[in-house]
């Protein structure tokens, strides 16, 4: 049911406004949901409803289908609410782009099958976030330093020993040490 290169698949139906999770509103997709995205997992979607295109998530309901919200904002400009049945298309929104990666996170990558293994097993937000906070020291040393622990914390995720995002064991490594205040 995916659409192929080039070609956009979108899922059209009809769906009523109700509480999903949190008691927020939102409608439920078909059950075909899952096979149209190719994952039972949270997907980025660009959907219409009544006419309104907005960017937003599907998230998965646990039984192969999926639910997004529709916020108070455009339920106000749609003149819709709760119980009210809406017109809606959804088709998979277009992914972003993969982060530049600074060349000293690269050279670390790129060091050995293991630690490309362990890069590439962070999730794509993972990876861009890891990159912006390798390219955002301003010296090389820095950078080179930051590249070394990001590749560490993978490799340490990866084996199943703990989780990439820094514990506050590492915490402690990654923070400057204090200057005293001088007394007068």
């Amino acid at each position: 049911m995916r659409g192929r290169i080039g070609v956009v698949a979108v899922l059209r139906f009809r769906a009523e406004l109700r509480p999903q999770r949190r008691g927020w509103l939102g409608f439920e997709l078909p059950p075909v949901s899952a096979e149209f995205f190719g994952t039972r997992r949270q997907v980025a979607i660009s959907a219409t409803v009544d006419d309104t295109t907005f960017q937003t998530v599907a998230f998965p309901t646990g039984d192969g289908r999926h639910y997004a919200f529709v916020n108070a904002d455009l339920r106000k400009r749609l003149g819709v609410d709760e119980g009210d049945l809406v017109s809606v298309s959804i088709e998979c929104a277009s992914p972003r782009p993969a982060p530049i990666v600074p060349e000293e996170l690269l050279r670390e990558v790129e060091q050995s099958a293991e630690t490309r293994a362990a890069w590439d097993s962070l999730s794509p937000s993972a990876r861009a976030i890891a990159a912006r906070w390798v390219d955002g020291a301003k010296s090389r040393d820095v950078r080179e330093w930051r590249a070394r622990d990001v590749i560490r914390r993978a490799k340490r995720y990866r084996r199943g020993e703990g989780p990439f995002y820094p514990t506050r064991e590492d915490q402690r490594a990654l923070s400057r040490p204090r200057r005293t205040a001088r007394r007068r």
